[in-house]
């Protein structure tokens, strides 16, 4: 009878923790997230997509990496104008009135650097830093290839926030944690984790440090401005195309194609470059997410163009096939660089057809003339 009371008041107990989840020692039930379809991942997505490109607001913002024992730590400070405008600075600057900015205003960008030597150097690595800011490639295809779901998550900054983790159906692919304010969805947090080949994972954290929501103060804006120069391409793009259809109807020369791309993966775009008048041919591949770069120099000769630093997450790979060098460049594995490398093919463009059209168009006539002289010559023999 007392081990049956016992039992009792030991079941009584844990069904009051289930319920109250307030009695010493007890575990608070840990509710799942939940697995969103498509259809309401797509909605979500955009959502956050367009609260990020839209919302007005001042702050700072930090970016955080580390792989293999390397941190990189970046900090800016933000401003966000209706009518795309922005002001991007990098922070900490021994001098505030040389910090090194880029400046959005539509659809031109302006751009000051304290740094000595080339402009244009720190002018990419400034670019390349505010575009990681970005995410989403493609949110069709992402929501494809990847799980995504959706709970709710702590406070942050002081707002009530709902996260969203992302993880690929596909293994070996990076993973991302996104924490937004649920009231404007205004993404607060990210956190991506691409795994590499030796076992490490490359971890990149994005987050804002302060948050100001509102128009700032326009006076900001033109004092940013202020000795900033317009960025002028030196190595404008020429062309550019979104599927083979229209490339192939400009581009006459010989180029690669790989026969496969690794599952999930599509075309996503295609650049004619000149770089140091030498033109480069870019296809870009990507499942929404991760991408892999495809340049090619048709009659160019395999340069390596810089170190790939030791602690980048990235993946490389060299070569040179049909007269045409190549550089293939990913998050994926080295492995499935080497089995698209495998599987690439030449296209031959040296204008067959034309010459096939131009040689119908001179035998037509000279046919013409070859039967009209026979018919003279077979009249007039005797």
């Amino acid at each position: 009878m007392l081990g049956s009371k016992i039992i009792k008041n030991l079941l009584f107990i844990f069904i009051a923790c289930l319920v109250i989840g307030q009695l010493p020692g007890c575990v608070h039930p840990v509710k799942a997230a939940q697995k969103l379809d498509k259809h309401a991942a797509k909605q979500i997505l955009y959502r956050l997509q367009a609260a990020t490109e839209k919302t007005t607001l001042s702050g700072l913002y930090a970016i955080e990496e580390k792989f293999t024992g390397v941190n990189k730590n970046v900090r800016w400070q933000i401003h966000v104008w209706p009518d795309n405008r922005a002001v991007y600075k990098l922070l900490p600057q021994k001098d505030d009135s040389t910090a090194q900015m880029l400046i959005r205003d539509g659809d031109s960008l302006y751009f000051s650097s304290s740094e000595s030597g080339n402009k244009w150097i720190m002018w990419r690595k400034l670019h390349a830093r505010y575009r990681k800011q970005r995410f989403f490639i493609d949110i069709d295809l992402l929501c494809e290839n990847y799980q995504i779901e959706l709970d709710s998550g702590p406070s942050f900054l002081g707002k009530s926030t709902k996260s969203i983790i992302i993880s690929s159906l596909w293994a070996k692919r990076p993973s991302v944690a996104i924490l937004f304010d649920a009231g404007s969805d205004l993404i607060l947090r990210t956190e991506i984790k691409v795994p590499a080949d030796s076992g490490a994972v490359f971890s990149r954290q994005q987050y804002w440090e302060s948050i100001d929501y509102g128009v700032p103060d326009p006076a900001l804006f033109l004092q940013a401005k202020k000795g900033t120069a317009l960025l002028k391409m030196h190595n404008p793009e020429s062309m550019q195309f979104h599927d083979l259809t229209g490339f192939l109807s400009e581009f006459k020369d010989n180029f690669l194609l790989p026969e496969k791309v690794p599952a999930g993966f599509k075309l996503h775009l295609i650049r004619k470059l000149q770089h140091h008048k030498h033109e480069i041919l870019h296809f870009l591949y990507t499942d929404g997410l991760s991408t892999i770069s495809l340049f090619e120099e048709p009659g160019g000769k395999l340069r390596k163009r810089g170190k790939k630093p030791s602690w980048s997450h990235l993946r490389l790979l060299r070569g040179q096939m049909h007269g045409v060098s190549y550089r293939l460049m990913g998050e994926l594995p080295q492995s499935e660089l080497k089995e698209i490398a495998a599987n690439l093919f030449a296209v031959k463009r040296q204008n067959n057809l034309s010459y096939f059209a131009w040689g119908i168009g001179i035998a037509g006539p000279l046919l013409a003339m070859t039967g009209i002289w026979l018919a003279f010559f077979r009249r007039y023999r005797y």
